[in-house]
Formats: structure tokens, C-alpha cells, sequence
């Protein structure tokens, strides 16, 4: 963002440039997500609240998770995974709204299983474009629950919505390698999905 001041007849404008060359990359889609139970996520150091050298970007060392943290992996997702976050002003303010929705293929028991653990649950996500851009998607406060649609037509699917109402946007998080995010914590997979096994 360049800032430019320039003065004309006593008055000072000031022109801000929104938008630079290093906006090329234009991949489209979700490449994978991780999800973090809200209850093992002691806490994001979100810009807005704890501002930092980065600006809007949430550091790699700025969210805290106990010992032991499971993580979901979802991961070489199919090319229409999408992510879209409305912003919706009220008298309270502004809330958005983001959400994840992926056609998931095949019933498996597996996915079934997950599925069946997710009632109840909500969900902070770290997740990466294809773009190689790297997000943070909830909170402590406010996280993602999971709904569920199966279908069986003309091709058999299960279709996964993450959900969520919150009082700020996604953050570009600095990096989605959990070795750099969690470099105290251990963690292992509860469920991977791997769509080329």
C-alpha cells in the first residue's frame, strides 16, 4: 500500500493504492485445511486485537494449542473446494460469515466415522489456497461447526459445510507448516483424507 500527500490551495489529499504486482497468482479453490477443535486452541493472536510487525497477518508463532492436539487433515481436496466469507452490517455492527464447502466422493466408513465424531464439535481452521496463501478461520470465541449432506445420483458424494458467525474476517495466517506453527506442541492425525490412496 502506498501512501502519497499532496497539497493543493492549503488542502492535503491523501491517495492510497490499493493493490500491487505481487497480486498476480490467481489459482482458484481450497487446497487443504487443517481443523483444530476450539476446546484444545488456547488462543490466536488475531492483528486486530494484538498488532504486530506483519500488519493483518497473524504470526506463525500467534496461536497457542494444548499438548497432544489432534488435527483433521483434509487434504488434496476436489478442485471445487470453495471458502466464501459475506460481510453483513446490522445495528451491532459487522459480522461475517465465512464458509467452506466440499464434495466430498464415496461413503466410506471412514468419513462416516468423522463425521459422526464432528456433533457437538466446532472447528478453527488453517488452511491454504491454491495460491499457496495461508488463512486462519475462527477463534476461541467463534468457530466453524460442521454440516452434512449425502447424496446418491448420478455420482455418490458427501457434501461437508463449515459454517460460522464472527465478529472478524479470516487472517492470513505466515505459514500452514505445523512444524513453524506448533513448534512446542505435539500433535498427531486423528483423520486424513487422502483422495489418491
Amino acid at each position: 500500500m502506498d501512501w502519497g500527500f499532496f497539497e493543493l490551495s492549503g488542502m492535503i489529499y491523501t491517495v492510497v493504492n490499493i493493490g500491487a504486482e505481487d497480486q498476480t497468482g490467481n489459482a482458484g479453490h481450497v487446497r487443504s485445511i487443517y481443523l483444530i477443535n476450539k476446546a484444545d486452541v488456547l488462543g490466536i493472536m488475531d492483528p486486530v486485537r494484538y498488532q504486530n510487525s506483519l500488519g493483518m497477518v497473524v504470526p506463525k508463532n500467534g496461536i497457542s494449542v494444548v499438548d497432544g492436539v489432534e488435527i483433521v487433515k483434509l487434504e488434496r481436496l476436489p478442485l471445487l473446494g470453495l471458502w466464501e466469507e459475506p460481510r453483513l452490517e446490522s445495528e451491532q455492527g459487522y459480522t461475517y460469515q465465512p464458509s467452506f464447502s466440499f464434495d466430498l466422493p464415496g461413503n466410506s466408513p471412514g468419513l462416516l466415522e468423522w463425521i459422526a465424531s464432528t456433533e457437538g464439535q466446532k472447528y478453527i481452521a488453517l488452511w491454504e489456497d491454491r495460491n499457496g496463501i495461508a488463512y486462519v478461520t475462527g477463534s476461541s470465541d467463534n468457530a466453524l461447526k460442521v454440516n452434512v449432506s449425502r447424496q446418491v445420483r448420478d455420482i455418490n458424494t458427501v457434501m461437508v459445510q463449515l459454517t460460522a458467525l464472527m465478529p472478524t474476517p479470516s487472517f492470513v495466517l505466515e505459514s500452514i507448516n505445523l512444524a513453524e506453527l506448533f513448534p512446542l506442541a505435539d500433535f498427531s492425525f486423528s483423520f486424513s483424507m487422502d483422495f489418491n490412496a
